[in-house]
């Protein structure tokens, strides 16, 4: 079982006020700043809904070139954006897999704003601003966590990051194995609207997690605060394998 190391303080979070601004920013995430407390040096990340790559790169600085990020991005423009950065950064130790992940290997139909926003699978209206953009469709293919951890040798999978518009049970679905034998953390985006559309919602992935021995947190103040329910103004959360 992989181990990280736990200090999320680390006694230099950002004031509250900043990390409020970040969390409103398009594929940022507060959570970005508890990283370097929850990844090991010379861990393994697996970022699923890469976009463009704020998880991503902020995992390869913090597990180093000794360590392993695989970048699962749907969007093959933002698979190529991460491919460039990638370059840029002189990251070798990241790897971009252009797809979705899910319950199954297969095809999924994508829906794409046709202004660079998020993308997410082709639903039914959620009620969200993002559903009236006008869209375009593309399919992709779909992997699975699990044959991704198989299929480029991890040997430890530390922290598992999965945030797909309503697809994250989906992608627990197919990554059974690498949560009982690796035990990663996971940082998961549970947005109700979102996994309504795919046929779930908030409290059934929550309490799903929580079944499956892993402890809800979210960021306060002073760091990571441990929850006991899900809360509807909460979307992002911290799950600790107990």
């Amino acid at each position: 079982m992989a181990v990280a190391r736990l200090d999320p303080a680390d006694g230099d979070l950002p004031s509250p006020r900043v990390r409020r601004l970040v969390d409103r920013v398009p594929f940022l995430d507060k959570e970005l700043f508890v990283l370097r407390g929850l990844v090991p040096r010379d861990g393994t990340v697996i970022d699923v809904g890469a976009a463009g790559g704020a998880h991503t790169f902020v995992a390869a600085h913090v597990v180093g070139p000794g360590g392993r990020v695989v970048a699962i991005e749907a969007r093959s423009g933002s698979a190529r954006i991460l491919r460039g950065w990638r370059r840029v950064l002189g990251a070798d130790h990241v790897t971009v897999v252009t797809g979705a992940a899910g319950a199954r290997p297969g095809e999924l139909t994508l829906r794409v704003p046709l202004v660079p926003t998020r993308s997410h699978p082709h639903g039914g209206d959620d009620g969200t601003l993002l559903a009236r953009l006008p869209a375009a469709t593309r399919s992709v293919g779909v992997t699975t966590i699990d044959h991704v951890v198989a299929s480029h040798h991890l040997d430890r999978v530390d922290l598992l990051k999965v945030d797909v518009e309503g697809g994250e049970s989906a992608v627990l679905d197919g990554a059974t194995r690498t949560l009982a034998e690796h035990r990663p953390i996971l940082l998961l985006e549970v947005f109700d609207p979102f996994l309504r559309r795919e046929g779930t919602d908030a409290d059934t992935l929550f309490d799903r997690v929580v079944g499956l021995g892993y402890r809800p947190h979210v960021l306060g103040d002073d760091g990571l605060v441990a929850v006991e329910a899900h809360d509807p103004d909460e979307h992002n959360y911290v799950f600790l394998p107990a």
